[in-house]
């Protein structure tokens, strides 16, 4: 109850048993500890999950490819483009797309070369992948361009390559399941893919492409800021994925028609500096693995004039005190020639 000087006094009627308010306590604190540990427990889920994406992410980026479609294409010549790369494509020589079964041999599949010189061309340099199936007869094989890099699966016993004449060979006439071995292959920097099968096995035996795919690097970051202003700093990082990890050539980035002050870092992709003239800039980024660029990427960039500095009290009150002493001083003259 209340007591006269407002203060809260004890009932004595009332009886508290306190051994069942310990209890009772210790329950709510044992439900938000398991609540918390359940937040815990989702927390750290979640952390390894995305852990998990992140890292698969980054170990698969690949830049943007996109497959020449040999399945269906007819005999040569045929072109066709490649609109996710901006890029056309033609072949002379060889083909159809053929589906070969040999008895023993799984189903294989591939653009028919035989013992003919076949040229793929692209309008751009580009970073090709390829696969070479049907390489089965005695000594069949095909000649690649000098400065691809292949690797022969390790089932396939009977077949070698040899990096530095460009020559893929079979070498025994007793393992057709080599028929279906798919050798993968990498050319960077080219606008052409020829494959020679001349002199290399008869007429009869059969052998192509069973893959080709053309690809450029990928911008991956979002477009720089689009507003600035002259004598404030500016920063920017370009980023992108590259369109052959393995070549030994790093990625490079350009920047034209940068607002004057702005340069960009060819080597990390950092666009940096302070704009010094106002005005409306339209700026193309590029990203290239070697010969091989990007698509564009383009922003406009509107850089604002300085501000105008306003004068501060301070400056004021200056102004002020030099106007009041300059008319002091003035009356001081007047009265000095008026009593002269």
């Amino acid at each position: 109850m209340a007591s006269a000087s407002g203060t809260t006094r004890a009932d004595p009627s009332v009886s508290i048993d306190r051994s069942q308010v310990r209890p009772w306590a210790m329950q709510i604190n044992e439900r938000e500890r398991k609540s918390m540990d359940r937040k815990i427990k989702v927390q750290r889920a979640a952390l390894r999950l995305c852990v998990a994406l992140c890292v698969a992410g980054a170990t698969g980026a690949w830049a943007q490819t996109a497959p020449v479609p040999l399945n269906g294409l007819g005999a040569a010549p045929q072109n066709g483009s490649l609109a996710s790369i901006e890029a056309d494509w033609s072949v002379a020589g060889g083909g159809p797309w053929q589906t070969i079964n040999v008895a023993g041999v799984p189903t294989y599949y591939h653009y028919d070369v035989r013992a003919a010189l076949q040229t793929w061309t692209f309008n751009k340099p580009v970073d090709l992948t390829f696969e070479i199936a049907g390489i089965n007869c005695p000594n069949e094989g095909v000649r690649l361009p000098i400065g691809a890099r292949c690797e022969v699966p390790a089932t396939a016993s009977g077949i070698s390559w040899d990096e530095a004449t460009g020559v893929l060979q079979h070498s025994r006439a007793d393992t057709p399941l080599d028929g279906a071995v798919r050798t993968s292959c990498r050319l960077h920097g080219v606008s052409a893919l020829t494959i020679n099968g001349a002199g290399m096995a008869g007429t009869g035996c059969r052998r192509g492409l069973a893959a080709l795919s053309a690809g450029i690097p990928e911008i991956t970051s979002a477009v720089p800021p689009a507003t600035g202003s002259v004598g404030v700093g500016y920063t920017h990082t370009v980023a992108a994925t590259d369109s052959d990890p393995d070549d030994g050539v790093a990625l490079t980035y350009s920047a034209t028609g940068l607002p004057p002050g702005l340069t960009i870092d060819p080597a990390s992709g950092v666009i940096s500096g302070t704009p010094t003239s106002p005005g409306t800039y339209n700026v193309t980024i590029l990203a290239a693995n070697g010969p091989v660029e990007s698509l564009p990427q383009q922003v406009t960039i509107v850089i604002a004039a300085a501000p105008t500095a306003v004068p501060t009290m301070q400056v004021w009150g200056v102004g002020v005190l030099a106007l009041a002493l300059g008319a002091l001083g003035l009356r001081q003259t007047r009265r000095r020639g008026l009593r002269g």
